[in-house]
């Protein structure tokens, strides 16, 4: 397997830049990867295990290809985004994105049994995108369009309706095969802003991150433990609207008492795509589009303080991020316009959009671009680019960021060097069919490899049915990963070895 990184050439001059243009402006490293042996498991229930392409050759038909993961579990009818608590995965639906459809929702997963998950139930809820996230029995769902009012059942609307509703629904699990909604809240031009803004309209969170508090006190003095809710909001440029995210406080005690209790102003022209927090140093970043990556201080964390913003030329979309384990090395998964560039995975040939970019931020207030990490196989059917990653929890120094790349399947990269990041794992199945995969998001937790794989019925992609897959990763730089109770991957806590 040859692995291709690349860092920009610094004195080059820009000719031209274009949306889906070829760029240039990097010097290109294709090395065999060290210390890797040949495939180690076959996919379970799959085509035979074939070796991956080389840069430029054709990905075969129905195909899997894999090196060092084994599909082992998969569950139908779900999509892209999900979150964990103890042995329970919740994992969202999108029944006919990008429309609004009264069986989005999410469902609940016993994963007790990695290889066997298995449904409890399905809460149908009118949320689009609906991101989502986990705190013990409590579930935080995105709704990113308007509604006529908060109810499940309620019908699209004009977010200048007078009682249209997006945001935060916050959903009870204590019995997980019988969700409950105990609170919905409005966000974006709608919330705590509305007085600063004549604009009637509704925008509501297109993701959010949710950050335990549980040692606030309340006005008393009194023990009053919440979480508190980023919610991207859809405002900014996008919508001519600010602010660019509002802050949801949940009480433990009393979750149908959720209210906005501040707002988010990353000082750009775009909201925040996605927000994560670093809870060793108090640090949130937020992704915004084409404006680039605002860090924040949150030691208090309903007044984030902005501390420095960076923006890369040859990213179209910073699309989102996560960190290292030290929390000091940030990892960008960069967007593209998949109107004008749609088949982004070229196999190693340097062409940085769509790519993973690694950062320096050991000093917040001047981050360091150090390098970057493109998929060194093609794809020639679907879309792909780097979209929603997590970093495996490990007691060791090792690095390794799991990344979801749409049709470019899933995949491990070692980044304990940044300026040479690695891959060391990946699985992927092509065709056309309604089996290959399509990742929106792969992440790691205690042991395996989860990744949605979302049916995005309103692109130019033929409807993939595979849903929930689970993976076995067979490689020794593994070996100190650390499990955890649960996981938001966008919320990264103290580990518990740390």
């Amino acid at each position: 397997m040859r692995v291709c990184v690349g860092r920009p050439l610094r004195n080059a001059k820009v000719v031209a830049f274009a949306v889906g243009a070829t760029l240039s402006l990097v010097a290109i490293a294709c090395t065999p990867a060290s210390g890797e042996g040949p495939a180690a498991t076959t996919p379970v229930s799959e085509s035979p295990t074939v070796a991956a392409p080389t840069s430029g050759s054709p990905v075969p038909e129905a195909e899997v290809l894999s090196e060092r993961m084994g599909l082992v579990g998969n569950l139908p009818g779900s999509d892209g985004s999900f979150a964990f608590w103890g042995d329970l995965a919740v994992v969202n639906v999108w029944a006919d994105w990008p429309e609004l459809s009264p069986d989005d929702g999410f469902i609940v997963v016993d994963i007790s049994d990695p290889t066997r998950p298995r449904q409890l139930s399905r809460f149908r809820c009118i949320a689009s995108f609906a991101d989502i996230s986990i705190w013990e029995d409590l579930v935080f769902l995105s709704q990113n369009f308007a509604t006529a009012g908060d109810g499940c059942d309620a019908t699209p609307t004009d977010p200048q309706d007078q009682d249209a509703f997006a945001g935060i629904r916050v959903v009870s699990i204590a019995d997980p095969e019988h969700p409950v909604q105990v609170a919905a809240v409005p966000t974006g031009i709608q919330d705590a802003s509305s007085s600063q803004s004549e604009i009637p309209f509704v925008w509501g969170s297109h993701t959010h991150t949710p950050v335990p508090d549980l040692d606030h006190e309340d006005a008393a003095g009194q023990p009053a433990p919440r979480i508190l809710v980023y919610s991207a909001d859809a405002g900014g440029e996008l919508y001519g609207t600010e602010p660019h995210g509002s802050i949801v406080e949940v009480p433990l005690g009393d979750p149908s008492a959720a209210h906005v209790v501040a707002t988010i102003d990353n000082s750009t022209n775009a909201p925040c795509h996605d927000m994560t927090v670093f809870m060793p140093r108090d640090l949130l970043a937020c992704s915004a589009y084409d404006a680039g990556v605002i860090l924040f201080d949150i030691s208090n964390p309903v007044r984030p303080v902005q501390l420095s913003h960076f923006d890369n030329p040859l990213v179209l979309s910073h699309h989102s991020t996560t960190f290292s384990n030290d929390g000091n090395t940030l990892v960008l998964d960069a967007e593209i316009d998949t109107s004008v560039n749609t088949k982004s995975c070229a196999g190693g040939t340097g062409d940085p959009p769509g790519a993973l970019w690694f950062y320096d931020v050991s000093s917040l207030r001047a981050p360091q671009e150090l390098g970057f990490f493109q998929l060194p196989r093609p794809n020639a059917e679907h879309f792909c680019y780097a979209h929603e990653s997590n970093v495996v929890p490990m007691s060791g120094p090792r690095d390794v960021v799991v990344t979801g790349w749409f049709g470019g399947g899933v995949n491990l990269v070692d980044f304990t060097d940044p300026s040479r990041p690695r891959e060391i794992a990946f699985w992927m199945r092509s065709g056309l069919d309604g089996e290959h995969s399509f990742p929106y998001a792969g992440y790691w937790y205690n042991g395996h490899v989860y990744t949605g794989n979302t049916a995005l019925r309103g692109m130019d992609e033929p409807v993939t049915d595979r849903g929930f897959d689970v993976f076995t990763v067979d490689h020794p730089v593994l070996s100190t990963a650390i499990r955890l109770s649960h996981m938001n991957a966008q919320t990264q806590e103290p580990l518990p070895a740390r």
